[in-house]
């Protein structure tokens, strides 16, 4: 294929870099979607507990010391 202006040249050099930095793109991605599952899993954990503390809370205001 003759090399089109405006068109990058790919050695297997860099085709293999292309490929690395594309792989580790990916990697990044599905990382970052795990963890942005686990934490949705803690944020609800942690609003079911603190649902229960309320609820064994007694209802009436809870006084705050003041400054």
């Amino acid at each position: 294929m003759p090399e089109q202006p405006g068109y990058p040249v790919f050695t297997s050099s860099s085709s293999d870099l292309a490929l690395r930095v594309l792989r580790l793109e990916q990697q990044l991605d599905s990382y970052q979607r795990l963890h942005a599952e686990e934490l949705a899993d803690l944020r609800r954990a942690l609003a079911q507990l603190k649902e229960e503390v309320l609820a064994l809370a007694p209802h009436h205001a809870v006084e705050r010391p003041e400054d």
